[in-house]
C-alpha cells in the first residue's frame, strides 16, 4: 500500500508522506501498531543502471540517505527511471502460542513504478 500510494502522486511532500504512513498503520487494524516500522524510497536507475536513492522518508526506521546506491533487483534495473521503494517491519507476537511462542519478525519489501509521471518528486526538507 505504501508504494502504490506514492506511485500514484507526481509529487509528496512531508505531510503526504505522514499521511501515507497514517494511512499503512489503519490497516494494521485490529494489531498495533507500536511494532511497525516502514520506509518509503524513491530509487533513480541512470542510464548505465546505477540505482541510487532520490528521497527516502521512514516511520519508525531511518530515511536512505539522498545519492545512496542500492541493491534492487535486476529485472527492475530499466535504465532512465525510477522506483517507489516500500519497506516495512513487524514484530508479531501470537496472541495464543502452541507452535509459536515467541515474537516474529515479519519483513517485506514492493516497488512501483510512478504512474502519472516519469518520477514522483520527493519532499524537500
Amino acid at each position: 500500500a505504501l508504494s502504490d500510494l506514492v506511485a500514484q502522486a507526481t509529487s509528496v511532500t512531508s505531510t503526504d508522506l505522514n499521511n501515507v504512513f497514517a494511512a499503512a498503520s489503519a490497516i494494521m487494524q485490529p494489531f498495533s501498531t507500536v511494532n511497525l516500522k516502514s520506509r518509503i524510497s524513491a530509487i533513480n536507475i541512470d542510464a548505465n543502471g546505477v540505482t541510487k536513492v532520490d528521497w527516502s522518508r521512514g516511520s519508525g526506521m531511518s530515511a536512505r540517505a539522498k545519492g545512496d546506491v542500492v541493491t534492487i533487483p535486476a529485472g527492475l534495473r530499466i535504465a532512465g527511471t525510477q522506483l517507489i521503494w516500500s519497506e516495512a517491519e513487524y514484530l508479531f507476537t501470537p496472541p495464543v502460542g502452541y507452535f509459536l511462542t515467541g515474537p516474529i519478525t515479519m519483513k517485506d519489501q514492493f516497488f512501483a513504478r510512478p504512474r502519472q509521471s516519469n518520477t514522483v518528486a520527493g519532499p524537500t526538507s
